[in-house]
């Protein structure tokens, strides 16, 4: 360059050879190193990569010292753990002490979503000795209900009061359950 300044981003130790010429042109050399200390090896590991809501997680560092998980200001260690309920990036700081570096790490946790379904009966109130349908709409790929059955829909026939038990899977083998109660009359 012929200029009086260069800005100059090295990968390693380089030294940098400088010539100035005066008014005459008598020369003058000098050099000047920029050292360049190699990034320290940081990364993160995942009990899981994916889970369902509110799932326990444990993450793990490697490599530096002095670990901050960002988002998260009371974690400063690691393992770590955590119950998401969304999809979450995990970001982890740490510092190299022999070399005052530090680097910024990234993992993405995905978090499947619950399965979404609901009753669609016209009434949970029954006379002894009649008999009710309970259905269920919703996106779940399975169920399965206290009474055994896998169908969306069952036929009830209780003599006391009674609570159906419901678990729905998505497709990711996420579940959740609902209760359905019903009255019976005399």
């Amino acid at each position: 360059s012929t200029t009086n300044t260069i800005r100059v981003s090295p990968d390693d130790t380089t030294t940098y050879h400088v010539i100035v010429y005066d008014y005459f042109e008598c020369a003058s050399s000098g050099t000047v190193a920029v050292n360049v200390i190699p990034y320290f090896d940081l990364s993160i590991t995942a009990s899981n990569d994916s889970v369902c809501p509110n799932s326990s997680v444990t993450f793990t560092a490697h490599g530096g010292t002095n670990y901050v998980w960002n988002g998260f200001p009371s974690q400063t260690g690691s393992p770590f753990t955590i119950q998401p309920d969304i999809t979450t990036i995990v970001s982890l700081s740490a510092a190299n002490p022999a070399t005052n570096c530090s680097r910024t790490v990234y993992d993405t946790l995905l978090v499947f979503p619950w399965p979404e379904f609901h009753f669609e009966s016209m009434t949970d109130t029954i006379c002894s000795g009649d008999s009710l349908t309970i259905s269920l709409v919703g996106d779940a790929v399975a169920y399965h209900w206290s009474t055994d059955d896998s169908a969306t829909s069952v036929g009830v026939a209780p003599l006391e009061p009674t609570t159906y038990t419901v678990t729905a899977y998505s497709d990711h083998q996420c579940e959740k359950s609902l209760d359905y109660t019903v009255v019976v009359n005399e």
